[in-house]
């Protein structure tokens, strides 16, 4: 998650909704914690769940971009990398599903963190 909230293009996307200008984790989910409470859930967490940016503006409306699939998410435009995404998500959900048949849920926690 780190790692895609420090993309330059999601931080200046997350600028315009009121976030810190200074990448931080947790100053960013205290942030998307807050939009949730204002009401619906707000179109960003999809980047906090992996999702390219692309497909979040896709979603949102952008006019440029048009509905390609649905695989998980509404894929839009090119689904190349969306088609990556997804799949990097689905082994990450299988490696942990491997480790839950092996292991108590904390041990299998402490592996990741």
């Amino acid at each position: 998650m780190k790692k895609n909230l420090e993309d330059k293009r999601n931080v200046r996307f997350l600028l315009e909704g009121g976030y810190p200008p200074q990448v931080d984790v947790d100053a960013y989910l205290d942030r998307l914690a807050l939009n949730i409470s204002y009401g619906p859930i707000p179109h960003e967490i999809g980047l906090f769940l992996g999702y390219p940016l692309k497909d979040v503006l896709g979603y949102i409306g952008h006019p440029s971009l048009k509905l390609s699939k649905i695989k998980g998410w509404k894929v839009y435009g090119n689904p190349k990398i969306s088609d990556t995404i997804y799949e990097g998500i689905e082994g990450a959900k299988r490696v942990i599903r491997d480790q839950l048949l092996l292991y108590e849920p904390d041990k299998v926690l402490l592996q990741f963190c």
